[in-house]
């Protein structure tokens, strides 16, 4: 978001709403703009290829078994987490 009615109240905001880079300078450098562009999306696209890629791997190392020391074991887990599994 671009303004040129930003406060510093306005800036917390945006920051604690996810805001990666906030310049309250006055007139607006163009060049810091499109690098500040790029890098976002670069970031997002690095963000998606890390979910992506998490998503392939817990596909792939599902673990099976319905044992009560198998479910305690997942349970205990941090990552754990409810999954379609044939149990």
């Amino acid at each position: 978001m671009i303004s040129g009615h930003a406060t510093i109240e306005d800036a917390v905001a945006a920051t604690r709403l996810g805001a990666r880079s906030i310049s309250l300078e006055k007139p607006l450098d163009r060049h810091r703009v499109v690098v500040t562009a790029r890098n976002a999306l670069e970031r997002r696209k690095m963000w998606k290829e890390v979910h992506d890629l998490r998503r392939a791997v817990d596909a792939r190392w599902e673990l099976l078994g319905n044992a009560a020391v198998m479910r305690t074991c997942v349970g205990r887990s941090p990552r754990s987490r409810p999954r379609a599994a044939a149990y």
